[in-house]
Parts: C-alpha cells; structure tokens; sequence
C-alpha cells in the first residue's frame, strides 16, 4: 500500500468502518464550532430583537409610562446579573435562560433608545433651526427626526462589530490573559461608576461631570466605547478560544447570550455619546 506525509492522507493508508465514522462524527458534533456559535447567536438576537420591539411599541403607544422606564431597566439588569451568574456556574442552562436574557437586554437598549429620541426630539422642536427647519415641530415629528440618531447608533454598532470580527478572525486581534483581566476590572470599575450614579439619583444627587454634556461627560462616554468594543473582541476571543480547546456544545448557547449582551451594551454607550455630542452643539 502507497505512503504518504500527508495527514490529510492517513485514513485512506489505514481505511476507517462505518462505525468508527459514525463514533468521530458523533464526537465531532459535541464539541463547540464557530458555525454551530453563529447560529447560537441569531437566535438570541431575534429574542433581543424582540424584547426592543416590543418594549419600543408600549413606549411609543403610551401603554408603558416613560417614567417607568428607569425602574423597570433597572429591575431588567438586576435579573441579568443574576441570570449570568446562573449561566457561570451552569453554563448548560444558557441554552433555556439565554435568549430570555437577551430579551430583555434589547427591551432595555429600546428604554434608553426611546427616552434618548424623545429628549433629541424635544431640542430639535426648540431650535428647528438645527435641522435647516423654518417652523416649528410637532412633537410627534421632532421624535421621528430624533431617532435618526438611534439609526446613526446601530449603524456604528455594526460597523464596529463588524470590523472587531474580521480582527478576530483574521488573527489580527485576539485578547486573554493579563489584558482580559485589566479589561474585565476596567469593566468592573465603570459599573460600580454606574450603579452608584443611579443610586444617588434616586436621592436626588446627579452627577454632572461624567454624565454631562461637556469635555469630561464626551471624554467618560468615549472611554466607556472603546472599553466596550474590547470586551466585544474579548468574547470573540473566548470563542476561538472555546472551539480550539473543544469545549462542551452547550458552550455555544452560552458565547451566543454574551456575545449579544456586549454588543448591546456597545450599541448603548454609542447612542448614549452620539446624544452627548448633540447636546453639546447647542
């Protein structure tokens, strides 16, 4: 029988049965794939997808009162945080908690996406001018206009996303070790920033500077981007990672829901910066 270097030709040196087939596809199937990860993602961004649909239309129809937008956001990370640390500690439940997750983190993305075209289109009916606009605005049209801007957000979202992923999967990019562990802390640190801003507006105490409109506000906003965008490319990291190391296939249901989760909140920082560099033209 004929020799070759090649491994690509061993088996047919040394001709495989069925069964043994059958055993290698089997185990083939149980690992962690990319494609298998891609899919896995879609179907918690059509969970996601619906959860802002839906939260949007009872906002926009005045079923869901603005001002429980806040509470209700504040209640969904609350059930985020803990549905995630249910998926850290059994990573086989993200194929059932997962896109329930997700939903509600586009219900959320659409709270702060509506309130922040209401509050765009409340300036634009102030100042038409801004728009090259002769008369006034309605409100109804001064919101339309407004969420032009939530648009300008997804666009960029995908942009980067988009561009993270080619990085990544050209090898151009790849984040572990000591660098995921600064940006995991990093991370850790602009949250707790977060929690205790929200805390103290519930006492009435604002915190001007890094939620403001100025240099320090836009500063903060940017900052918080690019600490997003690298935990987009971390995930995409873990992912490669996962599939190199041949984790377990319920893994991909668990990268899918982080991998939504990152770019959501991406999207979110990005329209959050987008309004502050429209408020401070004015």
């Amino acid at each position: 029988m004929l020799r070759s270097s090649s491994p690509a030709m061993k088996p047919f040196e040394q001709p495989m049965t069925w069964e043994q087939l059958g055993v290698m596809k089997q185990e083939a199937a149980a690992h962690m794939t990319v494609a298998g990860t891609v899919s896995k993602t879609f179907i918690n961004l059509a969970f996601a997808c619906t959860g802002a649909l839906v939260a949007w239309s009872l906002m926009s129809r005045g079923i869901l009162p603005q001002g429980l937008s806040i509470p209700i956001g504040l209640g969904l990370i609350a059930v985020s945080w803990i549905g995630s640390m249910i998926i850290n500690s059994k990573p086989e439940t993200a194929r059932f908690i997962g896109p329930v997750l997700s939903m509600g983190s586009g219900a959320w993305a659409a709270f702060i996406s509506f309130a922040i075209a209401i509050a765009v289109g409340a300036k634009l009916a102030q100042n038409p001018g801004v728009l090259g606009a002769s008369g006034t605005l309605t409100t109804a049209e001064a919101i339309r206009l407004g969420s032009g801007l939530i648009f300008q957000a997804m666009l960029l979202t995908f942009g980067v996303v988009g561009a993270i992923a080619l990085a990544t999967g050209t090898g151009v990019l790849r984040i572990g070790g000591t660098a995921a562990k600064v940006i995991t802390g990093i991370t850790g640190g602009i949250m707790f920033v977060y929690l205790a801003g929200w805390i103290l507006r519930i006492f009435g105490i604002g915190v001007p500077f890094i939620h403001g409109y100025g240099m320090i506000g836009i500063g903060f906003s940017l900052f918080v981007v690019v600490v997003a965008s690298l935990n987009v490319a971390m995930v995409f990291s873990s992912v490669l990672d996962g599939v190199e190391k041949k984790l377990p296939k319920h893994f991909e249901w668990v990268a899918g829901h982080a991998i939504i989760a990152t770019v959501i909140w991406l999207y979110i920082e990005i329209v959050i910066l987008l309004y502050k560099l429209f408020a401070s033209r004015e």
